[in-house]
């Protein structure tokens, strides 16, 4: 069947034809609303009900610590501690573990754990100096008659301290201890072991740990233009990780689907039937654009996501919308770029194992991206970066990388630039897919060589 030669647009009606057939096959079917559509509401779903699923907190302990230390100084301070988590007086300013002082925001995280931990209990403490004793503290334990037997360690006095000093302790733990409330009971020995071990050193506790309280602080980057911002490292390194991932998984997801759909199409001579009613440039733009529209649903949804994210985490500041709008232009130059080649690759082949030869180049190139986020992240201004941006097909992910993570700008030429460089490849990408698609469609048989797909680029 001829068409003649058709105008611009009847060109245009067929080709968005094939996209919008494209576009519903592939987003109308249950394993892509499943795994694109219905797993990020899950994931907001499951955030939002596992917090209140879970229990508030162990079951509250019932009975006594007995603390076995022959010098008789552990008891007092583990038990103070203790007190200050089951009452309602602050904490002391020691913190978990060696009992120095921590930053204020984990602080009071850990507070907040520890009063769960032991919300409702009712455990007193026991202190026994005569080693003997042991034993039957451990039976007590066994038997259910005490929650734990601190067993403190001594040396000796060789220093002419008036007590052994603390070599090591072991704490005896009831079987049914949850393990949040042995984590906390640990800590409170380790804390009351270095308040005995400074006080027998003659220091004072509480001036040490005033001189270990650091002071607040923060850095700040000068630029040379003379301004100054916050720096956020975190931020730094995680935010543009997470703009070139999302351009990368969508990109290289939309594609496959395009590569995949020509093959099938072309084993099951469904592509022959197409062809009679539409040319092989009208079918493969219309592919491309359908597919593209795939990856930007690919794009919302796990975008919007993260995006829905960071606002809760009132971190919206990270992502501005100059970001964004360079995502989407770098978006469409990644997937044309990349689709093309995969069409192209589609086209020569029938069957998928012959196909992963000849994208085997293209997916290599495509983990470079991936090998190159820590040290572009360092530097995104250093000559690595400046010089990978102007590498096709790398150009879209680097520059992602560089724009949203970069704490100088980067220079406004470059940006330019390399939308202009890159869209020229792009182009030129389109072009020769374009030529090796038209002949590829009706070839059957064996796969062609790299030179088969020169002569065909040639083909008149």
């Amino acid at each position: 069947m001829s068409a003649g030669r058709p105008t611009a647009t009847g060109w245009l009606r067929r080709t968005a034809s094939v996209a919008a057939r494209e576009f519903v096959q592939t987003v109308f079917t249950k394993a892509f609303l499943l795994s694109v559509v219905a797993l990020p509401i899950l994931g907001v779903v499951g955030f939002t009900l596992i917090p209140l699923l879970l229990p508030e907190g162990p079951p509250p302990l019932r009975g006594e610590i007995v603390v076995v230390d022959p010098g008789g100084g552990m008891a007092a301070p583990f038990e103070r501690r203790l007190e200050e988590i089951l009452g309602d007086e602050e904490p002391g300013a020691g913190g978990p573990g060696d009992g120095m002082p921590t930053p204020d925001a984990i602080g009071r995280l850990i507070e907040s754990t520890e009063r769960a931990a032991l919300a409702g209990s009712e455990v007193s403490v026991r202190l026994e100096t005569d080693a003997a004793t042991l034993e039957d503290a451990k039976a007590l334990v066994r038997d259910g008659g005490a929650v734990a037997v601190l067993d403190v360690r001594r040396g000796d006095a060789a220093d002419g301290g008036a007590t052994p000093p603390i070599e090591s302790w072991v704490m005896n733990i009831r079987s049914d201890l949850p393990a949040r409330q042995v984590m906390l009971l640990e800590r409170l020995a380790e804390s009351a072991a270095v308040e005995v071990q400074v006080e027998r050193a003659g220091e004072d506790l509480a001036r040490l740990r005033s001189l270990m309280k650091p002071p607040p602080g923060r850095t700040m980057r000068l630029s040379e233009g003379g301004g100054e911002a916050p720096e956020q490292v975190e931020a730094k390194m995680l935010v543009p990780m997470g703009f070139m991932m999302l351009l990368w998984v969508s990109v290289v997801t939309s594609a496959n689907y395009l590569l995949m759909s020509t093959i099938e199409e072309k084993s099951n001579r469904v592509m022959e039937v197409l062809l009679s009613a539409i040319s092989p440039m009208q079918l493969m733009a219309g592919k491309i654009l359908g597919y593209g529209l795939v990856g930007a649903i690919l794009v919302g949804a796990y975008g919007g996501l993260a995006i829905a994210g960071l606002a809760a985490a009132t971190m919206l500041d990270l992502v501005p919308a100059a970001h964004l709008l360079l995502f989407a232009v770098y978006f469409v130059m990644a997937y044309f770029t990349i689709a093309s080649l995969l069409a192209a690759v589609g086209s020569a082949v029938t069957e998928l194992r012959d196909a992963q030869s000849l994208m085997g180049p293209v997916m290599l190139v495509m983990v470079v991206p991936l090998i190159l986020w820590l040290p572009i992240s360092e530097d995104p201004n250093g000559g690595l970066a400046t010089v990978a941006s102007f590498v096709p097909p790398l150009t879209p992910f680097v520059m992602i990388l560089r724009t949203t993570g970069s704490a100088e700008p980067v220079a406004v030429w470059q940006i330019a630039a390399t939308i202009v460089w890159g869209s020229a490849v792009t182009v030129g990408c389109m072009w020769l897919a374009a030529r090796i698609f038209r002949v590829g469609v009706l070839m059957q048989g064996k796969p062609p060589t790299p030179l088969e797909l020169l002569r065909w680029i040639r083909h008149r």
